[in-house]
């Protein structure tokens, strides 16, 4: 390398991976915990595993012996997975429709994926249904009133000798 020319890593600025890791890491935590996540990726990994079980050469389906009826459950229950993720605020109806399609592909799918697919989706399917959304607290109502007027601003009562907190 010559005296006149720059380098070409001068001008980038790296930043440490101590810094970048844990606040993607809390933001995907924070993420994963405001939606089923686990019934979500078990309903996924159940469905894909009975979709895909009937295109190999074992075929153990019971009552249907169309491989497109097999492969469609195991898709179903997989989208149902995804919705999971993508819209927890209907999480029941999911969680039921994936149960039920669960129990269906032991019929219609060599037997649930060879039980492993079907458990999972049962089990997903299940946690999918069991999720409820935990109310965070608001910062502002958490903290306790330090002055009469916030008190009165919060709940609307006029501050009186047992209410009013003892200011700092």
């Amino acid at each position: 390398m010559s005296d006149h020319e720059e380098p070409f890593f001068d001008n980038v600025r790296f930043e440490p991976v101590e810094e970048t890791c844990p606040t993607r890491r809390r933001r995907f935590r924070a993420w994963r915990r405001s939606r089923p996540f686990w019934g979500g990726l078990l309903c996924m990994l159940g469905g894909l595993e009975i979709a895909l079980i009937p295109l190999t050469a074992y075929r153990i389906i019971l009552v249907s012996h169309s491989v497109a009826i097999a492969a469609l459950v195991g898709a179903v229950i997989a989208i149902l997975g995804l919705l999971l993720w993508m819209t927890p605020a209907h999480n029941k109806l999911y969680g039921l429709v994936a149960l039920v399609l669960a129990l269906v592909s032991f019929v219609t799918s060599n037997v649930g994926g060879f039980l492993l697919g079907g458990l999972l989706a049962i089990i997903g399917g299940a946690l999918g249904f069991a999720w409820d959304v935990v109310a965070q607290p608001i910062e502002a109502a958490a903290r306790p009133a330090r002055t009469g007027e916030e008190l009165e601003a919060r709940t609307g009562e006029e501050p009186g000798p047992a209410t009013e907190a003892p200011r700092p």
